[in-house]
């Protein structure tokens, strides 16, 4: 379908709420359709050139052009929308009267934001940064700080997963180990484990989710040797 970008713009990353589909771009802006629109069209019920964009704004919290946008959660009428250097909350993002952004963190280069997780039942936003390595955890109602872990300064934080019963946060480093947390809604967290495995965390953002079951962590890995068969799965 068309989505009616403009020159030189992208999509770097969806997110859908109840009946829309929310698109982010490289150009600090939000496009949302209506999903029923999509739908009808797929199976003809209206035309394509009938189909037209419900919302549309720009991110004027982005304050840097060349700061590309790269993640985008959705809780109730919040957006929570991220670059490698900022995170912000788009408050009443459907309702252009009401609609807010503020600012919950920040960082300047060299450090950067590698990944943004957001946990809806326990309202615990996860984000990763580096320079120095460290994953800070915020209420995402509050925007309040609630801690944040400290990581050596070889064990950068490339991606994360929250698992179904929200109280494991599995983190991907860059020295290819997995660092297991129990965690809860105040922000308290303790080290179950340490997984020395050879992991591969690039490309820097992709989507890795874990099973309802909440009993395995979904793992890319890489080839230790030239046998096709050297290749070794992680299982909690």
């Amino acid at each position: 379908y068309p989505i009616e970008l403009l020159e030189d713009e992208s999509l770097m990353a969806m997110e859908s709420s109840k009946d829309k589909l929310i698109i982010l771009t490289n150009k600090q802006r939000v496009i949302v359709w209506e999903q029923q629109q999509l739908v009808d069209a797929t199976f003809d019920k209206i035309s394509i050139k009938d189909l037209h964009i419900s919302t549309v704004f720009d991110l004027e919290a982005f304050t840097l052009k060349n700061d590309k946008t790269c993640f985008i959660m959705c809780q109730d009428d919040n957006l929570f929308i991220g670059s490698e250097q900022k995170l912000l909350k788009v408050s009443h993002w459907n309702e252009k009267s009401l609609r807010k952004q503020e600012s919950i963190f920040s960082c300047a280069a060299p450090s950067i934001i590698t990944d943004v997780k957001l946990d809806t039942i326990t309202s615990t936003l996860f984000i990763l940064s580096s320079n120095p390595n460290k994953i800070s955890l915020f209420n995402s109602h509050t925007l309040k700080c609630l801690d944040f872990i400290s990581l050596d300064d070889n064990v950068k934080p490339m991606t994360c997963i929250t698992d179904p019963s929200s109280q494991i946060l599995t983190v991907f480093c860059s020295n290819r180990s997995i660092l297991v947390y129990q965690y809860n809604e105040a922000g308290a967290y303790k080290l179950l484990n340490e997984l020395k495995q050879s992991v591969q965390v690039k490309p820097l953002h992709y989507k890795i989710s874990m099973p309802p079951q909440a009993n395995m962590i979904p793992v890319i890995n890489s080839v230790k040797n030239k046998s096709a068969t050297a290749v070794t799965t992680t299982v909690l």
